[in-house]
């Protein structure tokens, strides 16, 4: 008997939860995907009933949350035949990343056989910054207009923060910046509008796909940067995964799908930075970058490594 055949009242019940909560047989294949889960990920029942588009819509992400292998997390309960759970990045129909908790547990038949699986997820809350902060910063000019997010003065106050804490107490912290290509070609064949638009959407994909104690910034017109209190030596990885993340999220626009892809550079703070000597770093590992085609990790002095290409 196909799966959920003559559950129509489990299925009325399934549609009333605020949870997402989709459901695939033995071959993965979508069989109830329910009211949340339209809701949540934008795509609707007939986009996904009878296909296997899961790998269009969820993402591994979260540096420390999510698994480092492409595996999904109902094909590993499926596998393991027990509950498993994880933090991914999900890919909204519009193009945004959203992150979500995901939990999955493998369905039976009456042979104890596994026979799919049900999975359900949650948007996950990011800790609020303080409405009383946030009002002095909109008050002194401290976000962008366009993409919401701090703006480059925050940004430089932020880090020269940092700066200071690492020569009082060594406390270690990583910097990226990332780098929007061809943005002014996007905006001359476009226009302005659909430019704003793509920023918007870059901005919260990346903010997204950064952990919460992360802090993200508008850094200039074609450039975001992202100071990591926490990150240490795999800065590199959060670049590259980030970077790919930003190429799968995009626009839609008059019928089309836009997208833009972003290059990074990233460096770890080092005895006697400054502001200038940090973020000079940076710009010399952009400028690297978009020579040899690929992203750069910057160390005092640079080295001239190729680190991932960006297309």
């Amino acid at each position: 008997m196909p799966l959920l055949d003559d559950c129509e009242s489990l299925r009325a019940v399934l549609d009333g939860l605020p949870t997402g909560l989709y459901i695939v047989d033995r071959d993965c294949k979508v069989v109830l995907w329910n009211d949340a889960a339209e809701r949540i990920t934008g795509y609707l029942r007939y986009e996904v009933l009878g296909r296997c588009r899961q790998e269009e819509i969820f993402e591994p992400g979260g540096r420390r949350q999510a698994p480092e292998s492409p595996a999904f997390v109902y094909q590993e309960a499926m596998r393991e035949g027990s509950p498993r759970e994880a933090t991914v990045l999900l890919r909204h129909k519009s193009g945004q990343q959203i992150l979500v908790h995901v939990r999955a547990v493998p369905i039976r038949d009456r042979e104890g056989n596994v026979v799919g699986a049900a999975e359900s997820f949650d948007e996950r809350d990011l800790p609020p910054h303080g409405q009383r902060r946030e009002d002095r910063m909109a008050a002194a000019g401290l976000f962008s207009e366009v993409t919401g997010l701090p703006n480059r003065e925050y940004m430089v106050s932020t880090v020269s923060d940092h700066l200071a804490l690492f020569s009082r107490q060594q406390v270690p912290f990583g910097v990226l910046c990332f780098q929007i290509h061809e943005l002014d070609r996007f905006r001359a064949s476009y226009g302005r509008v659909a430019g704003d638009n793509i920023l918007k959407v870059v901005a919260r994909t990346i903010e997204n796909s950064l952990s919460p104690v992360d802090v993200i910034g508008h850094w200039s017109e074609t450039q975001f940067l992202a100071l990591l209190p926490d990150c240490g030596a795999n800065i590199d990885k959060v670049g590259d995964r980030v970077s790919r993340i930003v190429r799968h999220a995009g626009i839609e626009w008059w019928g089309d799908h836009l997208s833009v892809t972003v290059g990074w550079a990233g460096t770890l703070v080092q005895a006697g930075d400054t502001l200038e000597s940090l973020t000079g770093r940076l710009e010399r590992a952009l400028t690297l970058g978009e020579t040899i085609g690929a992203n750069c990790l910057a160390k005092p002095p640079l080295e001239r490594r190729r680190i991932s290409g960006t297309g």
